[in-house]
């Protein structure tokens, strides 16, 4: 547990190198409709997931809506930052990894 959380904070301090791939929004780089986000959970396991139109969302595929739980969660959210993700099973801490605007 004390490894995963290490790599997990040294991920966060890394995150920085990241920011000119991302989109500028009042100052902020954040998680918007149409995005591309790589997260990782304190397991070290990495997703890449998109935020798309109702109609186009595939969990399976990582293709989330908007108003979802997981898309709750990350619209707005920045780049290295760790959000909630409320699941029934309970909360799982993700942090930001990437934002692409595809």
């Amino acid at each position: 547990m004390q490894k995963s959380l290490l790599s997990f904070m040294a991920l966060r301090v890394s995150i920085i190198l990241l920011y000119r791939r991302c989109r500028f929004f009042s100052g902020k780089f954040v998680v918007a409709f149409g995005a591309e986000v790589d997260v990782m959970a304190e397991d070290d396991t990495r997703r890449t997931f998109r935020i798309v139109g109702e109609d186009e969302a595939d969990p399976a595929h990582g293709l989330i809506a908007p108003y979802s739980p997981l898309g709750d969660a990350l619209l707005s959210a920045e780049l290295g930052s760790i959000v909630e993700w409320r699941k029934p099973a309970g909360t799982v801490d993700l942090v930001i990894v990437a934002i692409r605007f595809p």
